[in-house]
């Protein structure tokens, strides 16, 4: 089956009711591809799925898979599966990530550094300052900066990073062909340049409250670190750096005023040990272990198998596991080779008294 064909079952496929993306991969690693999913009849697929797959559904799904296709195709937008080389490895290893993306730019998409940026949309002059002098120390560092485009902080990330030369993605909760807001159209197209635009999200597509927060949850998932800048008590940022929090990710937020609004939400953050406090790129640097003179050394992303994907996120949700509980949770064979290559890698650690966890 070639690339296209795969990709528009793909998208076909991903419009049955409740078949979320874990589910969506059980579907491939039992019958191949989403292909042969799509053409099994749904009570074979074993899952707890209710829906009637008959042909008149079929045909609408591909028909619909089909327009968004023509019409990324239309724009120069490239569509991405998880199965695809272009897909960002840090994203293969959550068997909860996208299934898809689609993506326009001219950069890499593993590149050896990401930190993710975001705060409020009320952006102070203390955090503006602060947001641009971090990013100018990381440029020698050829940091990748992530962030969602929303207005103040998100923007502020997004224009610094471009300032000073650097590569930077964003991830939209709305299109390609549908920017939001409107008022970072240009925004955009100058990132388009050097780096990458992600969206979950067929290019037409309006920016809904509910895509906030896939849009939030794959800018924790593709940051190394995250760095919330500034926020209130609620808001996106605090969603985006709890997923960061569930992904094992180094999270860091900018202490302010206690009597600031848009600093509590920073401030909770240090207090219930949710991040790290920064107050300079040093810190961070020290923290991440990211060092000026290796400015040159492409880190590596390294590539999983499905079993060694299967032990990431058993220990990402658990953040670590006995030994013994691993091996009644994994059901494969070759534990101990998968965990001795996953070593070798860098991703888990063995601890004292038969403990893994993740680096």
């Amino acid at each position: 089956m070639n690339n296209a064909q795969q990709l528009l079952y793909t998208l076909a496929l991903s419009n049955v009711p409740h078949l979320g993306p874990i589910r969506f991969r059980k579907l491939i690693e039992k019958f191949g591809s989403a292909e042969a999913a799509f053409h099994t009849p749904i009570f074979k697929w074993d899952l707890p799925i209710r829906f009637k797959f008959d042909s008149e559904k079929k045909t609408e799904f591909l028909k619909k898979a089909e327009r968004e296709i023509t019409e990324a195709l239309q724009h120069k937008i490239e569509l991405v599966s998880f199965e695809c080389a272009q897909y960002p490895n840090r994203l293969k290893y959550f068997d909860d990530a996208p299934v898809y993306l689609f993506k326009r730019g001219k950069a890499e998409v593993n590149p050896a550094r990401t930190i993710g940026i975001v705060g409020t949309r009320n952006a102070t002059a203390y955090g503006r300052s602060f947001c641009n002098e971090l990013i100018a120390s990381l440029r020698e560092l050829d940091v990748v900066v992530i962030s969602g485009l929303a207005l103040g902080i998100d923007a502020q990330a997004h224009s610094s990073a471009l300032e000073n030369n650097m590569v930077t993605w964003a991830c939209m909760a709305n299109g390609h062909e549908n920017i939001y807001p409107k008022e970072n159209r240009k925004l955009v197209h100058r990132m388009e340049e050097t780096g990458l635009v992600f969206s979950e999200l067929a290019p037409s597509v309006k920016a809904e409250r509910e895509y906030f927060q896939t849009r939030n949850r794959c800018i924790a998932a593709l940051s190394d670190a995250l760095l919330v800048v500034e926020s209130a008590a609620k808001g996106g940022a605090l969603v985006t750096a709890n997923f960061a929090n569930d992904f094992n990710k180094e999270v860091f937020a900018l202490p302010g005023r206690s009597n600031d609004a848009y600093s509590r939400g920073c401030n909770n953050l240090i207090r219930q040990q949710k991040a790290h406090l920064i107050t300079s790129a040093e810190e961070l640097c020290v923290l991440m272990d990211w060092k000026l003179e290796a400015k040159h050394t492409q880190l590596v992303i390294p590539e999983l198998s499905a079993d060694e994907t299967k032990i990431f996120n058993l220990l990402r949700r658990e953040h670590s596991l006995d030994l013994d509980v691993l091996k009644w949770k994994f059901e494969g064979e070759n534990l101990a080779l998968h965990l001795l290559k996953l070593e070798l890698k860098g991703v888990v650690r063995c601890l004292p008294g038969n403990k893994i966890e993740l680096a």
